[in-house]
């Protein structure tokens, strides 16, 4: 496999007081979901030529991604519940965005009290 097609995920914390009020808004005003004073993991993974490519038959859900994404996204996922045990997961959301476009995945959580 040649260096140029190895997949590599970008991992980034942030505490619910610097998660983005219009993010969070926007997310609880299309999903129904109270997240507040949630903090949030999000996973990162630039999309490669092929991706771009069927990028309207993937869209924002993970059903629909490739199979080396979701199981890098899933590893992450694990990890992530390997160093939180403590954790409550609140939601997962999903989508495809940024520049250059990125599949991204975020876990919305709280500690457990």
């Amino acid at each position: 496999m040649s260096e140029a097609a190895v997949r590599e995920t970008a991992v980034t914390d942030t505490p619910y007081g610097q998660v983005a009020d219009m993010q969070r808004k926007e997310i609880e005003r299309t999903c129904g979901l109270e997240l507040e004073r949630c903090n949030v993991v999000t996973i990162v993974m630039a999309l490669n030529e092929f991706d771009l490519r069927r990028l309207d038959k993937m869209g924002h859900r993970f059903e629909l991604w490739p199979d080396d994404v979701k199981s890098k996204l899933e590893r992450e996922l694990e990890q992530f519940a390997t160093r939180n045990g403590g954790a409550r997961i609140e939601a997962i959301t999903t989508a495809i965005g940024g520049t250059p476009k990125c599949f991204i995945l975020c876990l919305h959580w709280r500690q457990k009290q």
